[in-house]
């Protein structure tokens, strides 16, 4: 589970994920909370958590920018829980809470992208101006509780430390990382590997 300006760097290099639509998309399986809810969405609870969300993308309209933002995270989830988290917590002495310490490497990865790259503001200006009553979406969303996410995020990256950086996660790994993921989610959801706008 990457940061949010993780996430928006993957939109980034997708194909349509420069979308306000799409980048909303990038952003909104995080808007849920609750731990097992947040889970359970994610398909974390799944016994082949990819075959899972392949069936998801077939319920999906790739045509739909938020729908194919929404499965991109996701997509982007199971790359980094499967490969960076396990490589990160391999540098770890194996007592350690690993968790705190990852999300607050994490959170400073995310602050270093959002203050170091002027899209980045652009990207969140996207969100915050996508009329959430004008969503067109199959999926069943609370928009009370994302629009309250979108507006708490965009506060917690404007308040962020400007000088923010993190080691685990330098920003050569963020590119690959958000490269890789783009192509994928091309491949997936249009049938091409070309990464773009």
């Amino acid at each position: 589970m990457p940061s949010a300006m993780i996430h928006l760097l993957v939109a980034q290099d997708t194909p349509g994920g420069r979308d306000p639509l799409f980048r909303l998309g990038s952003l909104a399986p995080d808007y849920i909370g609750e731990r097992e809810k947040k889970d359970a969405l994610h398909l974390r609870r799944e016994p082949d958590r990819e075959a899972a969300l392949l069936r998801l993308r077939d319920r999906l309209d790739p045509a739909n920018p938020f729908e194919a933002g929404w499965f991109t995270h996701l997509l982007a989830d199971l790359g980094w829980d499967t490969q960076v988290i396990p490589a990160y917590r391999a540098t770890l002495p194996p007592e350690a809470d690993w968790f705190p310490l990852y999300r607050r490497e994490c959170h400073r990865a995310g602050y270093a992208l959002y203050h170091s790259h002027p899209w980045c503001r652009e990207a969140m200006a996207d969100v915050l101006g996508v009329d959430l009553t004008a969503l067109k979406t199959s999926l069943d969303l609370d928009l009370p509780a994302l629009d309250t996410f979108r507006r708490m995020l965009a506060r917690k990256l404007e308040e962020s430390p400007a000088d923010s950086r993190s080691d685990a996660f330098p920003p050569n790994l963020l590119r690959r990382f958000a490269g890789e993921t783009a192509e994928r989610a091309a491949a997936l959801l249009y049938g091409h590997t070309a990464p773009g706008p």
